[in-house]
């Protein structure tokens, strides 16, 4: 029997009631072109209301084009009053002089709400072979930080080199904006050989990409994103409730992955 819009419409909202997932990445500030943003946090926090999610993991645009400190600060500005959110940090290897003892300020991050890192090898001018970037991904594996690293910033060999180099330390492929996952003959080789390396929810996924996934690598490994506002949560939020795949896959994709990895965080290592 055929169910109604307004049936599949409920069917979705229980759903989504039901896991209420956790946002992986979302942003506040204005981004280089026109579009949607997240101009006050009250704007964020209407969001995670809107589409009935838990929490969420935030950057600050500053972070990527003006600097990275001006975006941290930014965040721990504002941390206090987004309930149920934590901060990411952008960070830079130590060379230039931007982190005068970079030991001190990811302790200081993570003391004020900070669970993640991300690099921006690319638009900060710098890749992931520099000889200062061993310092900084011990620090953050000894720590349980999580990375991020968007694909479009470096190549998977590059990663997936980092990722074997330091087994302990989680490492999250973003590819929001170009459609890495949609050609699973670059991603899957280095996702199957690196088991830190972690996988995003978004809307960029093949037909079926996220069924693939939990299959070859498993759910454990996958979380969501919606990468909002410049991406339509809706979009991220659907590929996953409408996946052919176990309530208790996505339950562990929505919420469960995300919360076991943040709690990890300046206790020694998620992989330890």
């Amino acid at each position: 029997m055929m169910q109604t819009v307004v049936e599949l419409e409920a069917w979705y909202d229980q759903q989504v009631a039901g896991l209420q997932p956790f946002d992986c990445a979302a942003w506040l500030g204005y981004p280089a072109a026109g579009g949607s943003y997240n101009k006050e946090p009250q704007d964020l926090l209407m969001s995670l209301k809107e589409y009935q999610f838990r929490g969420a993991l935030v950057s600050h645009t500053m972070s990527l084009y003006l600097d990275a400190i001006s975006g941290n600060e930014a965040i721990l500005e504002v941390l206090p009053g987004l309930s149920g959110c934590h901060g990411i940090m952008t960070l830079l290897p130590e060379g230039t002089g931007e982190f005068t003892n970079l030991k001190q300020s990811v302790e200081k991050y993570i003391e004020a709400g900070m669970r993640a890192a991300r690099l921006f090898p690319r638009e900060h001018r710098y890749t992931l072979r520099v000889p200062s970037m061993p310092p900084l991904m011990n620090l953050l594996q000894d720590l349980g930080v999580p990375l991020f690293i968007p694909i479009g910033q470096t190549s998977w060999d590059e990663i997936g080199n980092i990722a074997k180099q330091y087994p302990r330390l989680a490492i999250l492929v973003e590819a929001v904006g170009h459609h890495e996952y949609l050609n699973m003959r670059a991603a899957l080789p280095w996702l199957i050989a690196a088991p830190n390396l972690l996988v995003p929810t978004h809307n960029q996924f093949l037909c079926g990409g996220i069924e693939l996934l939990v299959e070859r690598i498993g759910a454990e490994r996958i979380f969501f994103l919606t990468n909002q506002p410049f991406d339509d949560p809706a979009a991220a939020l659907s590929h996953l409730m409408l996946s052919q795949i176990s309530d208790s896959d996505k339950s562990k994709i929505s919420f469960e992955n995300s919360h076991r990895l943040l709690s990890q965080v300046a206790r020694g290592g998620y992989f330890a």
